[in-house]
């Protein structure tokens, strides 16, 4: 039987694990600055359909906007010719694709695709990483620094003719356009635009051509301390398939889920001492993680000592309610 002096130091022993558990678990949690929120606008659009006889399956456009993840997918099919694609846009990435096949047997195929993805992301701060304060990092570079950005980019663009006897012309055609705008301080802006086309007919041209996009360039602008900046992407594809007599034809625009942050390195090049975080996009000390592809996360280290510190409370709640009722039965009978 455990007596008043040892209860009460075994409650303090699971009251202070208790303690320390809810502190080591919030410490884990909660970030060490107050971070702005920052404000996303996120725009996909597509439109199907060109005019022409034998155009593949019905026109067709849709447009969607705001603040959550957007997507859009299409697909329609008719006989001789497939068309699709998607666009998507959100937690700091946007991605188009689109295809045209059309193999027109011994008539006219006509198909055409084109797909936009756009995210404007504003309200961003910068805020001391740890170990560092924003004055001691004001005092080593002042009261602006330049913040840089290397987007990534994996897309092509395609086109390809089956070969043919038949004279009539016939032609694939896609293009890409790829767009990142770094926006700073007093109007400070800096883009790049990566975009191409590619093109065959069985007239002038070879059978096949695609295109692969490098890795754009960095982009640099100028940040207040204290201020806010922002960044921009965006996508844009055309692609489009005409097809005569015995003849295949295949265009296509693949860039989906590829123009955004880095997910190698750092989401911002910047001097040392200073982080961003914007978890609306991703971003965790200036690390991008593209939600889709997340894991679970492992419980907190500190989380089985909370849980020692509450089922030791209740266990000993419930020996001291057993003490009380025992305590109660004995009066009574005397």
């Amino acid at each position: 039987m455990i007596g008043t002096t040892q209860a009460l130091s075994m409650t303090r022993v699971f009251s202070s694990a208790l303690a320390i558990s809810w502190a080591a678990l919030f410490s884990v949690s909660m970030p060490a600055q107050d971070v702005k929120a920052a404000t996303v606008v996120n725009t996909v659009s597509y439109s199907n359909g060109v005019s022409g006889i034998g155009r593949c399956g019905a026109q067709a456009s849709d447009l969607q906007r705001g603040s959550e993840t957007q997507s859009l997918t299409f697909s329609a099919s008719a006989a001789g010719c497939n068309v699709g694609g998607a666009s998507f846009a959100g937690g700091g990435v946007v991605g188009v694709r689109g295809s045209n096949d059309v193999d027109s047997g011994a008539g006219r195929g006509v198909s055409g695709f084109s797909g936009f993805a756009e995210t404007i992301i504003n309200g961003l701060s910068l805020s001391a990483a740890a170990g560092f304060t924003m004055g001691q990092l004001v005092g080593t570079y002042g009261n602006s620094i330049e913040v840089g950005l290397t987007p990534s980019l994996d897309a092509s663009v395609s086109a390809q003719i089956a070969p043919s006897d038949t004279f009539f012309v016939r032609d694939g055609s896609a293009s890409l356009t790829a767009s990142t705008f770094l926006r700073g301080s007093g109007g400070d802006r800096d883009g790049a635009v990566a975009s191409n086309d590619v093109m065959v007919n069985n007239v002038n041209s070879p059978p096949s051509e695609s295109f692969f996009f490098t890795q754009p360039p960095t982009l640099s602008v100028m940040v207040d301390v204290d201020g806010l900046f922002g960044v921009t992407f965006r996508l844009s594809g055309d692609s489009s398939a005409l097809g005569y007599g015995d003849t295949s034809v295949n265009s296509s625009f693949l860039a989906f889920n590829s123009l955004g942050f880095s997910s190698t390195g750092p989401a911002f090049i910047l001097p040392d001492g200073f982080t961003i975080n914007a978890p609306e996009i991703g971003i965790v000390d200036n690390m991008w993680t593209d939600s889709r592809q997340l894991t679970p996360v492992p419980l907190p280290a500190s989380l089985p000592l909370l849980l020692l510190g509450i089922a030791g409370i209740a266990h000993l709640g419930a020996r001291r309610k057993k003490k009380l009722q025992r305590s109660a039965l004995q009066m009574k009978r005397a």
